[in-house]
């Protein structure tokens, strides 16, 4: 056997400038957490290169959350504090908030900071327990009838008269 058939740990430097530049490129158009970056660049890393071991990928994917990490475009910490903010104001209780972020990977510390951070009277207005009944006006039956070319029900065509409308 030849050294380039044997599966090595340390990934070519091709694979690694591969996973900085896909790092960038994912984290310039959504925030990820370092866990939601680790698995989306192992698993493109998968499909990308064919003849990749098990000790490259984990390799090429800690690379790339290294330097996301190192470079400052990624940080647990905000995550958290701006998806609380965020389900907050969309009115989720803090344990929904909390099981949310512990599935996309982010400690418990940065958890139970951001959640310490949250306000839950701000959501207070905006919960569908404090909303109106009746958000919009029903149209009435004669607007209803003209659109689909039926006469309006007597009690209507009664009401649009004394308002001063035609009944047709």
């Amino acid at each position: 056997m030849t050294d380039e058939t044997v599966p090595s740990d340390i990934p070519t430097p091709r694979m690694l400038s591969w996973a900085r530049n896909s790092a960038i490129y994912r984290l310039e158009r959504r925030m990820m957490t370092e866990k939601q970056l680790f698995d989306a660049i192992s698993r493109k890393a998968r499909e990308k290169f064919e003849d990749i071991s098990a000790g490259q990928l984990k390799a090429v994917a800690d690379f790339a959350v290294t330097f996301a990490c190192d470079n400052k475009l990624l940080d647990d910490g905000a995550y958290a504090e701006i998806s609380t903010r965020s389900a907050v104001r969309g009115g989720k209780s803090k344990r929904a908030i909390a099981q949310k972020l512990a599935a996309k990977g982010v400690a418990s510390d940065k958890v139970e900071a951001a959640l310490g951070e949250a306000n839950d009277l701000y959501a207070a207005p905006y919960s569908p327990a404090n909303a109106p009944s009746v958000r919009f006006a029903v149209a009435t039956s004669t607007t209803n009838a003209r659109q689909r070319n039926c006469p309006p029900s007597p009690a209507m065509a009664s009401a649009s008269r004394s308002a001063g409308r035609s009944s047709i």
